[in-house]
């Protein structure tokens, strides 16, 4: 009996492992094909520099999105160290969270973005 409550929570821990996993590259999935479709659709070429921002855009908040305040400059820092185009930093303590990718490809800090909007 006690060999069965054991396989059964561990195919439940497994499973469960699995489909989080699934919902992340789904979400990842889901960012890109957004970011793609409105370069696409506003005639603008995405080139290597642009397309590197968007996926590390994308990553960061497919997989990282759910993480603590406090883990998120833990992923920030590990982007840093192999990808070239991540945002400056105007801060020491600015992440990859405080910024986007912008119509034009460049990374914009998000407050300039409310601000735009706010203004609109």
């Amino acid at each position: 009996m006690a060999y069965r409550v054991c396989v059964c929570v561990c195919v439940c821990v497994c499973v469960s492992l699995i489909a989080s996993q699934v919902c992340q590259v789904n979400t990842l999935l889901t960012l890109l094909n957004g970011y793609i479709k409105a370069f696409k659709d506003a005639g603008k070429a995405i080139d290597e520099v642009r397309m590197e921002r968007i996926f590390l855009f994308c990553v960061t908040w497919a997989l990282g999105g759910l993480l603590d305040v406090k883990e998120r400059p833990l992923l920030d820092h590990e982007l840093r160290s192999f990808a070239a185009n991540m945002p400056p930093r105007d801060e020491e303590t600015d992440t990859i969270y405080e910024y986007l990718v912008s119509e034009n490809g460049t990374c914009v800090p998000t407050i300039a973005v409310q601000c735009i909007h706010a203004m609109h």
